[in-house]
């Protein structure tokens, strides 16, 4: 239960923003959030130039309870002042990226779009090991 309301509130408090300055020129920001082997939070900033060209800058972290954490691990003090949350330790892979993008047409009135971005990424793993 404590689950299902922690998500429903994340969910509720993500927003995206929409801001465009001209016709043609669009500048916005988007959240997004997933679960699965990793709970991930992505996070970009996406520049539109001309209804034709894309520019995108973002972050995402990825996290998972650690698989290799020792079976007798007490994070002493730390954890009685975190209500328990530093007893867990968590494999984390956070990535950085800069993408480029040509925007394609689905239909006449451009109400489907196609994105499609290329770019680089740098990525750090951190993993705890006994």
């Amino acid at each position: 239960m404590k689950k299902t309301t922690a998500l429903f509130i994340l969910f509720s408090v993500i927003v995206k923003l929409n801001a465009q300055f001209s016709e043609r020129n669009a500048i916005y920001a988007t959240g997004e959030l997933g679960l699965g082997n990793y709970m991930e939070l992505n996070l970009n900033l996406i520049y539109v130039f001309n209804e034709k060209y894309s520019i995108q800058a973002g972050c995402s972290t990825h996290g998972r309870v650690s698989k290799s954490q020792p079976s007798d691990y007490s994070s002493g003090l730390v954890g009685i002042f975190t209500l328990g949350l530093a007893q867990l330790h968590w494999d984390q892979m956070d990535n950085y990226q800069i993408l480029i993008g040509r925007i394609y047409k689905g239909n006449e009135n451009g109400t489907i779009r196609f994105n499609l971005e290329c770019g680089l990424g740098y990525t750090v793993i951190t993993e705890p090991t006994n």
